[in-house]
């Protein structure tokens, strides 16, 4: 990697925004592998989506842009937009199977107890 290719990557953070469990690593490298052209950055989001709930999207980028900040879990490259960090700070991604559903599945210390308002995900307590 030359000095211009360095000057170019996003920022690092100083310690891993949220965690990967090892069954949530496995997953995402049998993903990596059916991809072509290049390496792929597991790219996440997370944004309030109503009364004590957070909406989460999972993607492959190519090319992380200036304003996300990516780290490596061992050989897993990850990148998290500014505006998500303080949402995903401290929580950890799962993989998880049951005999109704499999898919990935955050751990969040960020989201306390449920509310019990009753108001519909796009309500305010």
């Amino acid at each position: 990697m030359t000095a211009a290719d360095e000057a170019e990557q996003p920022p690092a953070p100083h310690f891993p925004v949220f965690v990967l469990t090892p069954r949530a690593l496995e997953q995402v490298r049998l993903v990596l592998q059916n991809q072509e052209g290049g390496a792929y950055c597991l790219e996440v989001s997370a944004q309030p989506a109503g009364c004590k709930e957070l909406e989460y999207e999972l993607g492959l980028v190519q090319a992380p842009t200036a304003e996300q900040l990516c780290w490596q879990q061992e050989d897993i490259r990850l990148c998290v937009g500014r505006d998500s960090v303080r949402y995903l700070l401290g929580a950890s991604l799962d993989f998880v199977e049951s005999e109704a559903e499999a898919g990935f599945k955050f751990s969040n210390p960020y989201m306390g107890p449920g509310c019990d308002c009753g108001l519909p995900k796009s309500g305010q307590c």
